[in-house]
């Protein structure tokens, strides 16, 4: 009996670990920069280790702040002293791009640079 709650200890332990470890490599996957798989606005984002970044759009780039946590991305930006707070579920397809859902359900999929 004690082998077998050693076992499913174990596999307990591995599996929270392995969902744990799952979570940090999403938030340092998107690290770096995107750029709009589809747009004819040519966004680009960068997002940098320190939680600060950029957003391009028409030509016109301006910083920005976000926090990631698990799957939710918070970007915070001002536009001509307008604060502005964009809230994303963030995913990866198959091929690491990355996917940024609003809360209406529209996505954009973002490919690194």
């Amino acid at each position: 009996m004690t082998m077998k709650r050693n076992i499913i200890a174990a596999l307990a332990f591995v599996l929270v670990l392995s969902f744990v470890m799952s979570g940090c490599s999403n938030e340092k996957k998107i690290i770096g920069s995107w750029m709009a798989a589809d747009s004819f606005i040519n966004v680009e984002y960068t997002f940098n280790e320190d939680s600060t970044g950029s957003m391009t759009a028409f030509g016109v780039t301006v910083d920005t702040k976000y926090t990631f946590t698990k799957d939710v991305l918070t970007l915070t930006y001002s536009i001509m002293n307008i604060d502005t707070t964009e809230v994303y579920t963030v995913s990866f397809n198959e091929s690491g791009h990355l996917i940024l859902t609003s809360d209406d359900g529209s996505s954009e999929t973002y490919i690194k640079k």
